[in-house]
């Protein structure tokens, strides 16, 4: 049975932009989209970042984005006050290149945990780190994993897709491991490693 390959009916097709640190997962998934996708309507590539000497970023696209959907996956892995606003100059990038929409993917988002007022004089961190990469009028959905509580949903004012991570571990560690769970110990580990 062969299963046939849809056409993207967008103008400038689709492009998966990725920050260095995310080029894996990018890659996996565009190497996806490819398999589904007819023709060669779909680019991708990676965000190069300049960083100056008081510390300030610039990101450049690199290729031609005009007219595209783009998907940019985008990580925290350093400093996330420094890292949500580097994401706000790569949004603001894409969109002054022309892209038609922007959708963001990032398995971690910060400020999560900071999903209400808990005290007096405080913000609400979540809502202010997600309204300052809505402010952007080509950003029309974030995509991410396991957010902190399910409230933290009405933070975004666009769309936004939170997908639960066992969905995707439960039925892998299952099909790896089978009969043998009860000897199976899974270990996370945050990396602090700088994508720029």
């Amino acid at each position: 049975m062969t299963t046939q390959k849809v056409q993207i009916l967008e103008p400038g097709g689709l492009a998966i932009v990725s920050t260095p640190s995310m080029e894996y997962m990018a890659r996996v998934a565009y190497e996806e989209l490819c398999s589904y996708i007819a023709g060669s309507s779909i680019d991708f590539h990676t965000v190069n970042f300049r960083k100056f000497s008081r510390g300030e970023v610039l990101p450049k696209v690199l290729k031609n984005v005009r007219l595209k959907r783009v998907y940019l996956f985008y990580d925290f892995n350093g400093d996330s006050c420094h890292d949500a606003f580097v994401l706000q100059l790569a949004v603001s990038a894409l969109q002054g290149a022309g892209a038609s929409s922007i959708t963001l993917v990032m398995p971690f988002m910060p400020f999560m945990r900071q999903d209400r007022k808990d005290s007096p004089r405080t913000p609400i961190s979540a809502k202010d780190f997600i309204s300052g990469y809505e402010r952007y009028e080509k950003v029309e959905r974030t995509i991410t994993l396991d957010i902190h509580a399910e409230q933290t949903q009405t933070a975004f004012e666009r769309l936004s897709d939170l997908l639960p991570g066992h969905v995707i571990f439960i039925p892998w560690i299952k099909e790896r491991f089978g009969s043998r769970l009860n000897d199976v110990v899974i270990v996370g580990q945050m990396l602090a490693v700088k994508n720029v």
